[in-house]
């Protein structure tokens, strides 16, 4: 996909997915980026306020010209969880990251069964 296309669709998934999370009543916003700090980083979150219901994400498109939609999908929600779960942070982080990883796999999941079932 070109940058382009990529950026269409994170905005579609990020208005889809916020919804599923119950995220849309949070301000959300979110920008591009042409450089990333390494080629491994799609995106992640810049800024967040629990209290405020705020948040930035940035994402890196640079980096995600040879993945899948699916692997977009990912990407968009697995930041989006990190969202809907900042105020529960820890004296680590890497608490927080493992949730997300896995309650985002259990969604992705979820959400494949649903679209299986509506098409048929």
């Amino acid at each position: 996909m070109t940058q382009k296309q990529i950026q269409a669709y994170v905005k579609r998934e990020m208005r889809r997915l916020s919804r599923l999370l119950w995220l849309n009543h949070w301000t959300l916003h979110f920008g591009f980026s042409e450089e990333a700090e390494s080629d491994f980083v799609r995106a992640r979150v810049v800024a967040r306020d629990w209290e405020y219901k705020q948040a930035n994400i940035e994402f890196y498109a640079c980096n995600m010209r040879n993945d899948s939609k699916e692997e977009i999908t990912n990407h968009v929600l697995h930041e989006l969880l990190h969202v809907a779960l900042g105020e529960m942070k820890e004296k680590s982080e890497k608490h927080e990251e493992r949730v997300v990883v896995q309650l985002a796999d259990v969604i992705l999941s979820l959400d494949q069964k649903t679209r299986k079932k509506a098409k048929a």
